[in-house]
């Protein structure tokens, strides 16, 4: 998830997903990553856990939907990390304040004019937040063992994914697994990601846990970890950024059928959310040692030298910005609500699909 920017910057954001938008509405037979047909996967039977397929287009906006996540026994989460973060504006390391705190993530030094270094960074700090988050949460396992990396196939009718600064097909993904979940991590080129990459991904998670890789087999939902609100939907954070948006209408428009539904955070003035969606709150206590600073109040404006207490705070620490009008480059803002943050406590999904 990139910092607010310029105007220009903004207006970029903007006329991808505008585009995004504009490819959706040309009707449906642009789905290439639509043709497969999905795995013949079993649904968990009745206290079973089934497979939970979370889609992440940046790593950082896992937290986005942890309150559909965290503190289950019925879900095997698969984490797909859609892209590695790479055009972050953080990448210079000037945000980064260790004396608070603050993890460094590895490799170091920062270089901000290495692309590949930053994407090393970034996918560091996601794993070293899942790890910590696991610490707090019952039923998910730190640190799952490195499997390899894989290449994905392109099905006929399928394009292949493109990375922005490399001329190979984007088809190659790191896999990740553990008793509890799993992490897939793909490289399909942060700021150009389409609902199309979104669509391929997921179909080649299951067909990845179609082969056994994984401790359980059985599906039980998609789940989008990632806030959109390209519509500008009242009491909500402004949030168009285009990956945002691909995963969105790719999960909205495309039916993989699983069992079960397949969601998406979105604004609670949504329209999708107000039919048929749900509101999961994280729980106060898994939030307070997410986000924590001391001492108080968490407020990055005017208490910016607190200690960063929380596992995102210290993890992501190096990356915060603030979603006001003031871009505090010190650690993340906290709130309950979604007028302030796409990180908030109280959560909004629309629900699709089954």
């Amino acid at each position: 998830m990139p910092p607010p920017a310029a105007a220009s910057r903004r207006a970029t954001l903007r006329a991808g997903g505008a585009l995004v938008a504009a490819v959706l509405l040309a009707g449906c037979g642009w789905w290439a990553g639509s043709v497969r047909e999905p795995p013949d996967a079993p649904a968990p039977a009745a206290g079973e856990r089934g497979l939970q397929y979370v889609v992440i287009a940046h790593p950082d906006d896992e937290y986005q939907g942890w309150g559909l996540i965290g503190g289950r026994d019925d879900t095997y989460p698969v984490f797909l990390l859609l892209t590695r973060g790479e055009v972050t504006g953080r990448c210079d390391g000037e945000a980064f304040q260790p004396e608070r705190g603050e993890r460094p993530p590895e490799p170091q030094p920062f270089d901000p004019t290495d692309v590949a270094r930053c994407a090393e960074q970034r996918v560091d700090s996601w794993h070293a937040f899942l790890d910590g988050i696991a610490e707090l949460e019952d039923g998910l396992d730190p640190e799952p063992e490195a499997q390899g990396r894989l290449e994905g196939e392109v099905a006929s009718g399928e394009t292949a994914p493109e990375h922005p600064f490399r001329s190979d097909p984007a088809v190659h993904y790191d896999v990740y697994v553990g008793a509890d979940h799993a992490r897939l991590v793909f490289d399909l080129g942060d700021g150009t990601l389409t609902a199309d990459e979104v669509a391929w991904a997921v179909h080649e998670a299951r067909r990845t846990a179609g082969e056994g890789r994984f401790p359980v087999e059985a599906e039980r939902e998609i789940l989008g970890a990632n806030f959109a609100n390209a519509d500008g939907h009242p009491d909500c954070v402004d949030y168009d950024h285009p990956d945002h948006v691909a995963v969105d209408e790719a999960l909205w428009e495309v039916d993989f059928g699983v069992p079960g539904p397949q969601r998406n955070r979105a604004c609670a003035t949504d329209p999708r959310v107000r039919d048929g969606g749900e509101t999961v709150p994280v729980p106060p206590e898994v939030h307070e040692q997410v986000w924590a600073v001391e001492p108080r109040p968490e407020d990055p404006v005017h208490n910016p030298d607190a200690e960063r207490v929380g596992v995102a705070q210290r993890v992501y620490g190096w990356l915060a910005f603030t979603f006001g009008d003031e871009d505090a480059r010190t650690y993340w803002e906290v709130s309950d609500d979604e007028a302030d943050t796409i990180f908030a406590r109280e959560q909004h999904f629309w629900r699709a699909h089954d």
